[in-house]
């Protein structure tokens, strides 16, 4: 079993879509990081790391087709499907006959895919998808808890250090605490730099951005 950063969990559960699935044979799982870039995050063998992977190279393919859409993607004959020629003779060569794409929909924009495939062709019925379809589902809840974990854990950071940039420049001008955050906020408007980034610039060395004042002005 194969997996990045996303944590044993993850591991666990696309290993249970080889249990789980009637006829999967291989799984893995894609979670979106940017609106056009997928990652795969957990896969239970190389060549359903190669089967994501490719796709995420390509920008096209079932996986990406799933997440686009929010919808299922079944490919029941992967020799003989032409949406995805490329894709398609990559995974052939593979001796994968049959592939389906759940999208993680948790939230308004799926999340990810739920990827398993199979060497037989049509190897995937309408027991199988919704075996899929709701371990989709749990799988998709947990992302979504990581990533909102992950992004307050980024902004209870953000807000430290703010608060610690706030103190220098209570101190060295003077000023007080709205005072400071004003200060702050010039600087990263006319930086054209996030405010977080400012603030941490002035927790780092105490310094303002090309000479500026501690009054906003240059």
């Amino acid at each position: 079993m194969r997996a990045a950063s996303e944590g044993d969990d993850l591991t666990v559960l696309v290993a249970g879509a080889l249990h789980l699935v009637p006829r999967a044979e291989h799984a893995s799982l894609a979670v979106r990081r940017t609106r056009r870039r997928l990652e795969t995050a957990a896969s239970s063998s190389a060549i359903a790391a190669h089967v994501d992977g490719l796709q995420h190279q390509l920008g096209a393919g079932p996986c990406v087709e799933a997440v686009a859409t929010g919808q299922v993607c079944l490919v029941d004959d992967v020799r003989n499907d032409h949406r995805w020629p490329a894709w398609s003779d990559g995974v052939t060569a593979l001796g994968v006959g049959s592939v389906l794409c759940v999208p993680l929909a948790a939230s308004a924009e799926p999340l990810g895919a739920l990827t398993v495939c199979s060497r037989q062709e049509h190897a995937f019925d309408a027991e199988g998808l919704d075996v899929s379809v709701a371990l989709a589902g749990v799988v998709g809840h947990l992302v979504q808890v990581r990533e909102e974990r992950d992004q307050l854990s980024v902004a209870l950071q953000s807000r430290h250090t703010i608060g610690v940039a706030q103190g220098i420049l209570m101190a060295r001008y003077h000023l007080g605490v709205e005072g400071a955050f004003a200060v702050l906020r010039r600087l990263s408007a006319d930086h054209n730099t996030k405010l977080r980034d400012v603030a941490a610039q002035v927790a780092a060395g105490g310094d303002l951005p090309d000479g500026a004042t501690g009054d906003g002005r240059r």
